[in-house]
């Protein structure tokens, strides 16, 4: 964890042993005002209660990166405080209760942007190249992915059609993303008749030949391009998913041909 430098100034650097007049100032300050808010029985927020808030903040439409920079605390500060593992400090707490919840943000269900999140991974785009260019945290796409979600903002949703559009035809550089989104059974946009239908299934037809077809190039690929490596061949097979006895016939395969 990364602490925050110590200033002059602030009354935590006068617990750390400091004693220049403005830090023993700042630590005055601070113990007459929990003093005062001792003496009316004002409590600090709760970790819950901010937690709460950030979830109904999210409920609304916004997004964590949204609040992290209304309230200008870190997007890991806020997702600790949601899942418990940190307790905010007041400062913290206020400005994320002083973030208002979006009142008329059209919302979406989320099924037709999950799957184009995969079928942009389908044709090599990562998550780590496909989330920043909509507007998102690598992390807001995985929680897509995972289902933590039924309905996103329309904007966002929006932002990620009009990317897999974009791309849609066009070869990402990733031959891992290409690999598990076929090992996760993800399919193309031109599989769908209807993405946005929670009912559509997709159809590949012909095309289903061919993406076996196309994994087997890229995990020979792959498989050539790590072996070149040095790196063991079981250790290969563990890291493309596939069985050792895959990964020695392939290599070979590959010194025979060359």
């Amino acid at each position: 964890m990364t602490t925050k430098p110590l200033r002059h100034g602030e009354s935590r650097c006068y617990r750390q042993g400091c004693r220049r007049d403005e830090c023993r100032t700042a630590y005055r300050t601070e113990r007459k005002i929990a003093d005062y808010r001792a003496s009316k029985g004002i409590k600090n927020p709760d970790c819950s209660d901010v937690a709460a808030h950030i979830r109904r903040l999210l409920a609304s439409g916004r997004t964590r990166l949204d609040i992290a920079a209304e309230a200008h605390v870190s997007e890991r500060a806020i997702r600790l405080y949601l899942e418990g593992l940190r307790q905010p400090r007041l400062s913290n707490a206020r400005a994320l209760l002083s973030v208002k919840p979006l009142s008329h943000t059209p919302r979406v269900p989320v099924v037709g942007t999950a799957r184009r999140i995969q079928a942009m991974a389908y044709q090599g785009w990562a998550i780590k190249h496909t989330a920043p260019a909509a507007g998102c945290s690598w992390s807001y796409f995985f929680e897509i992915l995972r289902g933590d979600y039924t309905t996103m903002p329309r904007e966002i949703a929006e932002a990620v059609e009009q990317l897999a559009r974009k791309l849609n035809g066009t070869t990402g550089p990733s031959g891992q993303s290409r690999a598990a989104a076929r090992r996760n059974g993800w399919v193309p946009l031109a599989a769908w008749d209807n993405i946005d239908d929670p009912a559509d299934e997709p159809n590949l037809g012909a095309d289903d030949e061919m993406g076996r077809n196309e994994l087997a190039a890229y995990r020979r690929q792959e498989i050539a391009h790590l072996a070149s490596f040095g790196i063991p061949e079981q250790d290969i097979a563990a890291r493309l998913g596939i069985s050792d006895s895959t990964v020695q016939q392939q290599i070979r395969d590959m010194r025979k041909a060359a």
